[in-house]
């Protein structure tokens, strides 16, 4: 069979995808309470402490490891002097048998399958791994929406930009979190 540079381009794009099989029904829905709930607990990290060394920074790891502990009661990226950095917690999970890939940020199915996973009451991360400092968001419970950015259905989530607390955010798309080129790297993550 004669390859065209058209096809070659595909099979390397869907590869960069990362498709995945999504581990539960696309069609789950999420309840009022389930999404306020996330929205409440998380909302309450947005507040800079003194006490904090990061402070001001509010790093998005810090954001993510805190929720995950108060939604989820899971403290994977937890260490005794604090959290993971977003660089560390994307080794952490491609090495852990408790998290499991749901392929490519960049990707319309992978959303959805993300959305649904969180909707189903797991904890769902994306996150991406870069030289300087790495990104994680939280896919929190909610709605997946048509994103004018990306121009696809992406999931709801939560998050902080380092260095910009001021843009912290909850219950908005996950295209608010990720330049298309940064979702492109990224890769999304449930934990079993």
């Amino acid at each position: 069979m004669k390859r065209t540079a058209l096809t070659v381009f595909a099979l390397i794009t869907s590869y960069n995808l990362g498709y995945c099989d999504c581990p539960v029904e696309l069609s789950s829905k999420i309840t009022d309470v389930a999404r306020d709930l996330a929205i409440n607990k998380l909302s309450q990290y947005f507040v800079c402490s003194e006490a904090d060394a990061e402070n001001d920074k509010a790093p998005c790891n810090t954001f993510a490891g805190r929720g995950l502990e108060s939604i989820y009661s899971v403290s994977d990226f937890k260490t005794p002097t604090g959290y993971l950095s977003a660089n560390a917690i994307w080794d952490f999970v491609h090495s852990s048998d408790k998290w499991v890939s749901l392929g490519n940020v960049y990707n319309e199915d992978n959303n959805l399958c993300a959305q649904a996973v969180a909707n189903q009451g797991n904890p769902v991360i994306a996150v991406m791994h870069h030289p300087d400092h790495g990104h994680i968001v939280l896919v929190i419970p909610g709605d997946a929406g048509k994103s004018p950015k990306w121009n696809m259905l992406v999931a709801y989530s939560a998050g902080f930009l380092y260095h910009h607390p001021e843009q912290a955010y909850v219950g908005k798309l996950l295209s608010f979190g990720y330049q298309p080129d940064d979702a492109k790297t990224a890769e999304f993550f449930y934990r079993k």
